[in-house]
């Protein structure tokens, strides 16, 4: 399941409006500018003080690549040094943007990658551009991260991609925005003062994890009265009894969110609101073949 986020430079949209309108990373960028384009250290902490992490990504001037090896040596050196003065974590990775299309001269910015290899190791090497880009880099192992943008990509979305720019120019809690979906658990993503501790490919985001527990609570309350119970460990060694349909609802719902069902709210878990859910559905309980005939 996607994780939303958003890239801006110079706009400074509220941390705490960002969290609550879905965004959980803000791509910021690392330059020579002196005019407020800059990720600072404050920015980043008051980011993560409002559960938003921040992807770390280079752009001085949107043809930074056309330099080739010598300026990418040197732009490469100048973003670990800001880097880690915003507080990101050793090892973390940095994107570095070809914000143009270089289609028929990707030979300088394999030329530009090779000067930023020099500095960092492949694993902290990141590419922002269109689907050329990020295929050429991809293949010629420059890279080890991908954030695509829409833009020169022509409709199609690389399977490599990290991290997805798919629409520009948004008004988001107070700031000009660009909107972006990470397609993967680890993206790059950092918050200051935090040891990097990112996500393996097969865990839940907290998206998943949330509407797991929301539709798991609701199912166990309507089958606590079930007939078949099955023995689970609690964790702690200890067996304990728990209802077989829940057991079995459970891979239902794990299935469910795989498939892109979404819980808008948590359920109220009063008396009456389970009867209420319970009531209306009871036919569709009743009707259940793996209820193996047992009643609510």
């Amino acid at each position: 399941m996607a994780v939303e986020g958003v890239d801006y430079a110079w706009s400074r949209p509220d941390p705490a409006g960002l969290y609550a309108a879905g965004k959980r990373f803000a791509s910021r960028y690392l330059s020579y500018d002196r005019t407020g384009k800059n990720l600072t250290l404050a920015e980043a902490e008051q980011l993560a003080a409002a559960g938003i992490a921040v992807v770390a990504n280079w752009e001085w001037q949107t043809g930074d690549a056309k330099g080739g090896y010598d300026v990418g040596r040197k732009y490469a050196q100048e973003a670990v040094r800001q880097a880690a003065a915003c507080g990101m974590p050793a090892g973390r990775p940095i994107y570095f943007s070809v914000d143009y299309d270089p289609t028929g001269a990707y030979a300088v910015v394999a030329a530009y990658f090779r000067g930023i290899a020099t500095v960092l190791p492949v694993e902290q090497i990141g590419a922002y551009g269109g689907y050329g880009t990020i295929d050429h880099l991809l293949d010629l192992g420059l890279i080890r991260w991908a954030w695509q943008t829409y833009a020169w990509s022509g409709g199609r979305w690389h399977p490599g991609a990290h991290v997805q720019q798919y629409h520009n120019g948004v008004l988001i809690a107070g700031g000009d925005l660009d909107l972006n979906r990470a397609v993967v658990a680890d993206f790059g993503q950092w918050m200051p003062g935090q040891e990097p501790n990112p996500p393996q490919e097969d865990d839940m985001t907290p998206e998943q994890s949330r509407q797991l527990y929301n539709l798991d609570r609701l199912n166990t309350a309507l089958l606590l009265d079930a007939d078949d119970v099955t023995e689970l460990d609690d964790g702690q060694g200890n067996k304990v009894s728990y209802p077989l349909m829940v057991v079995r609802r459970q891979k239902q719902i794990l299935a469910a969110l795989e498939g892109g069902v979404e819980v808008a709210v948590k359920v109220g878990l009063t008396d009456e609101a389970i009867a209420a859910v319970a009531d209306a559905t009871a036919d569709e309980i009743a009707a259940d073949p793996e209820r193996d005939g047992h009643d609510t």
